[in-house]
């Protein structure tokens, strides 16, 4: 198993708590995380004129590492470092959260409206990103943040992170599928959703489809046609070193309806047997969000 599958390999946690009488959440994997967290920012105080329903981006970036040098360790609940959010509602602490509790000189409470994050950066050292092997570390975290005013927690929420070098592939998630949207709380809108994904780039000293940081199936096919819990649908890429240059980052979030399909010949169904269930989504809200990073040989 490659250590991009690590990454990817989770049980989904979900983390619920109040803020002003508003629900926030935190979704994040058992280790090295694919994190996602929600803010309650009560932004739609009149609700009968709020944005057309849909997914509005707010940014996206390559960030700073808390995987990047040996002495920063996990959290208590094993999440990483960062990101991590504010709780805190007034100055007596009330809502803080254990894993960003406090910040400033002096010491005092991080709002719930504030988080701690990495460095966004344009270019990074290629060496440092290039991931040669299994136990290379991990240089950057894709981040990205969008506000939800779906109002949809019935279709399944998806995600798709890509980075290219021409047409060559440095790194490609597949498509991972969390479930029915949980982090909408169904007709509430204005939520600001914000994404984590620690990773390096490049083949990881493994070659062929599926290699190093190009992640293959993970939970799939399917063993009934209904929603197993986390998976990952693999977009059967090859992954190759990355060089000097350009990186083009495509992140798509994506709310649609699972379409399940019964396969019932042992070349369609690899790891589980016939008969197995293959899955696509018609798509109901769609967000695709691109930037570019820079590979300097130092």
């Amino acid at each position: 198993m490659n250590s991009r599958v690590f990454q990817l390999l989770v049980v989904l946690v979900v983390v619920v708590f109040c803020i002003s009488g508003a629900m926030a959440a935190e979704v994040h994997q058992a280790a090295f995380p694919l994190h996602a967290k929600v803010v309650a920012r009560n932004v739609h105080r009149n609700t009968a004129v709020p944005p057309a329903a849909g997914v509005y981006g707010e940014a996206a970036e390559f960030i700073g590492s808390p995987y990047a040098d040996s002495w920063i360790t996990l959290n208590g609940d094993n999440s990483a470092l960062w990101p991590c959010f504010g709780g805190s509602t007034d100055a007596s602490g009330d809502g803080a959260k254990a894993d960003c509790e406090f910040a400033g000189d002096p010491q005092q409470y991080l709002p719930y409206n504030a988080m701690v994050t990495g460095v966004p950066s344009y270019t990074w050292d290629l060496t440092a990103c290039d991931q040669t092997s299994t136990s290379s570390p991990l240089c950057g975290q894709a981040s990205w943040q969008y506000e939800d005013d779906t109002g949809d927690s019935v279709d399944d929420l998806t995600v798709y992170v890509q980075a290219t070098q021409g047409t060559a592939t440095v790194l490609n998630n597949g498509t991972y599928d969390v479930g029915p949207n949980a982090l909408g709380y169904g007709a509430a809108l204005g939520y600001s959703i914000i994404w984590s994904d620690p990773t390096g780039l490049g083949t990881m000293g493994q070659t062929g489809k599926n290699n190093g940081n190009c992640t293959p199936d993970i939970g799939y096919p399917l063993t009934s046609p209904s929603f197993p819990g986390a998976y990952l649908v693999s977009a059967g890429k090859t992954c190759v070193a990355p060089t000097q240059g350009v990186v083009a980052w495509e992140i798509i979030t994506e709310w649609g309806t699972p379409v399940y399909t019964k396969q019932t010949t042992a070349s369609k169904c690899p790891g589980v047997g016939a008969p197995c269930y293959t899955v696509a989504w018609t798509s109901k809200y769609k967000l695709t969000q691109k930037f570019n990073t820079y590979l300097e040989d130092f």
